[in-house]
């Protein structure tokens, strides 16, 4: 009697895990467009608007920053690290930018 109760309620708790996570697979599923695909062109102008915006952002920061007392202490330091990160990120992106531009003015001439 203990042996059923105990495989009944095995099978209870596995009935609503699985329901549990069909549940969160439905919620968090990412629906793909069913139209044509972005263009690169597309990609690349979006790309080119993420980097200008976050330089702007970068600006911001540096502009705090310098608000900041000026000893040096871990708090500014980080930021300091932080602002040469994103530097490093974004010099980065341009980069793939311009090589992509580059790539892509090569094979139309062929």
């Amino acid at each position: 009697m203990l042996g059923r109760i105990v495989l009944i309620s095995l099978f209870a708790l596995f009935a609503t895990i699985t329901l549990a996570s069909a549940k969160t697979q439905d919620k968090y599923s990412v629906e793909t467009p069913q139209g044509k695909p972005e263009s690169h062109d597309g990609q690349s102008a979006d790309l080119k608007s993420d980097v200008q915006r976050m330089r702007v952002i970068l600006g911001q920061m540096q502009s705090n920053l310098a608000f900041v007392q000026n000893t040096t202490t871990p708090l500014k330091h980080q930021f300091e690290l932080e602002i040469e990160m994103w530097q490093v990120v974004l010099d980065e992106m341009d980069h793939h930018i311009r090589e992509t531009g580059h790539s892509d003015s090569e094979s139309r001439k062929k």
